[in-house]
């Protein structure tokens, strides 16, 4: 087997690792009041580059860990809130906490 055809696992995990950022970018640059955002996974993916089933399995770990809260449906799309409690309410300081708590989620540390 050629080497270019085996996957190297840490490429891999930075091209996942990537992949969480830039969902977690595209969330956050296009919510709107209250930190809601209704998400249409096909101009996401679009957007992004990315596959509808990846950025599914990753709002589902958002949600899991309580990054995000499902907030209801517009027509066929989901609505999302970026979950203040768990993330960032009010100054810049709980802001770079947040950011800091969702940087661990990628790595895998946070519980």
């Amino acid at each position: 087997m050629i080497n270019a055809e085996i996957e190297n696992p840490s490429h891999q995990l930075a091209s996942e690792l990537n992949a969480k950022q830039r969902i977690w970018d595209y969330l956050v640059r296009n919510m709107g009041g209250w930190n809601k955002i209704t998400l249409i996974q096909t101009k996401a993916s679009a957007e992004l580059g990315i596959s509808k089933v990846h950025i599914c399995r990753c709002l589902k770990e958002l949600e899991e860990r309580r990054f995000i809260v499902k907030n209801g449906k517009s027509q066929t799309n989901n609505i999302y809130m970026i979950n203040p409690s768990k993330v960032w309410n009010g100054d810049a300081e709980a802001h770079a906490a947040g950011i800091s708590k969702f940087e661990q989620l990628l790595m895998g540390k946070v519980e």
